[in-house]
């Protein structure tokens, strides 16, 4: 019957489909808060999931972390796996990210149980749910079923600071985003903007400030604190650069990635200053499996070029936490969108390579803008090496950045409070208050 429904209808139609389920997921939402509210009556503790597909894109540790500080909460990591990628790379990136937080020692559990079937949501027993990220990427018990039956929060798993994912009214009205008891926004333009094109009018969300870049925010006491250096022992004189490159290699106007134009470069680039830098390679997540896919690429050539990186004297790959990278590096090369605002934390050197066709006003947004500033460009090899001879200048090379409105930022969420803190105290704030249903 859909296919002799006209386009025009369903046009017509799509927002009262939109409307339904939001009313929906939030009467599901709202009696798991109940549900909630009964067993914290009782004294028990809320157990709280984080569902985490990527360690790549781990955003929330500041968060995990206060909950296992706090008597109120229990809370509990949840390996769930990529269905998007291949058999071997979704074996491989379960159990690399299980041991990353393992390796933490986080309480941890794997989806796959040892005779090969999916763990289920409720033979852990959540109270609530902790999403990384918004897309369908994993299994729907990880998601649909997640978000109709748990009480359920989302941090965005990058800044938000570019437009390059698609239309802003697409991208902030999924019925995910739509269904969350909470979603917490790192800027106010976000905050704004969810709630301009969301079904429910941004009723959901908080503004909170972003819980990845707290460390970032407090770098000199974090170096203080790290137990040992995440980069490999090669010399205390040489100059310490990440470069990382985006995923979005598609032919799009508005991809961000411009690896397909540098990543040979940079390769090349790393054999010329062996002696005086030493590179750290940090890829997105998705870009090995989307170069394998790709015609020129392949998985072959995929390998050979991360083997580079890997098994080189003066360079190491990096796929998991970057704090410590970022805090211990000299420099950033990159195209990626959270990278512009996370990296301006440290007030670093940072060059963004950008392709022709992009700029600033078309994949920036208003708050990506302010960071941006932080940023030289290179469209061309000249530029890049200009700015590496730059930095290998014993005078380092200066900050093109005017500070006044990051600041005002900056002092805002992390100076006297830390989003982290106020993720805590709005669930419990919440949670507390039984007259916070509203079955409007």
């Amino acid at each position: 019957m859909k296919r002799h429904i006209p386009k025009s209808i369903k046009r017509l139609l799509k927002p009262l489909q939109a409307y339904c389920l939001y009313k929906l997921d939030k009467y599901s939402q709202d009696r798991s808060l109940l549900r909630v509210q009964k067993d914290l009556m009782l004294g028990k503790k809320i157990k709280v999931v984080f569902l985490v597909i990527h360690r790549s894109v781990w955003k929330v540790d500041t968060v995990f972390r206060r909950m296992q500080n706090d008597d109120l909460f229990d809370p509990e990591i949840l390996v769930c796996p990529n269905i998007k990628a291949s058999s071997t790379e979704l074996e491989a990136e379960l159990e690399s990210t299980y041991n990353f937080f393992e390796s933490k020692n986080y309480k941890v559990s794997k989806s796959r149980k040892a005779n090969g079937e999916w763990l289920r949501l409720d033979e852990l027993a959540p109270h609530i749910i902790f999403f990384t990220n918004p897309y369908k990427l994993t299994l729907t018990e990880y998601y649909e079923s997640a978000f109709k039956n748990y009480l359920s929060c989302y941090v965005p798993y990058y800044f938000m600071a570019t437009e390059h994912a698609g239309k802003l009214s697409d991208l902030l009205n999924t019925r995910m985003l739509n269904a969350m008891w909470r979603i917490y926004w790192p800027h106010k333009y976000v905050y704004d903007e969810y709630a301009k094109w969301s079904t429910c009018k941004g009723k959901n969300g908080r503004l909170s400030g972003y819980p990845a870049v707290e460390r970032l925010y407090d770098h000199p006491r974090t170096h203080r604190e790290l137990e040992r250096s995440v980069w490999r022992k090669v010399g205390d004189t040489k100059k310490r650069i990440i470069y990382a490159p985006h995923h979005s290699i598609e032919n799009s106007a508005k991809s961000l990635s411009s690896f397909l134009i540098f990543g040979k470069l940079l390769r090349d680039i790393s054999a010329r200053y062996k002696n005086e830098i030493q590179w750290a390679f940090k890829p997105h997540p998705l870009l090995k499996e989307k170069l394998y896919n790709h015609p020129d690429w392949g998985q072959r050539k995929t390998e050979e070029y991360y083997s580079y990186w890997e098994n080189n004297d003066n360079s190491q790959v990096e796929l998991g936490e970057y704090e410590k990278l970022f805090i211990e590096s000299d420099a950033l090369i990159h195209d990626c969108s959270s990278f512009i605002v996370e990296y301006a934390f440290l007030e670093k050197p940072a060059l963004f390579l950008k392709k022709t066709e992009l700029s600033e006003d078309n994949f920036l947004n208003e708050f990506g803008k302010i960071a941006f500033k932080s940023h030289q460009i290179a469209e061309s090899e000249e530029e890049v090496i200009s700015f590496i001879l730059e930095l290998l200048e014993p005078t380092q090379i200066s900050r093109k950045f005017c500070q006044k409105d990051f600041d005002s930022y900056t002092s805002e969420f992390y100076s006297n409070n830390s989003p982290s803190r106020e993720i805590i105290n709005d669930i419990k704030s919440a949670l507390a208050n039984r007259k916070a249903i509203n079955y409007e």
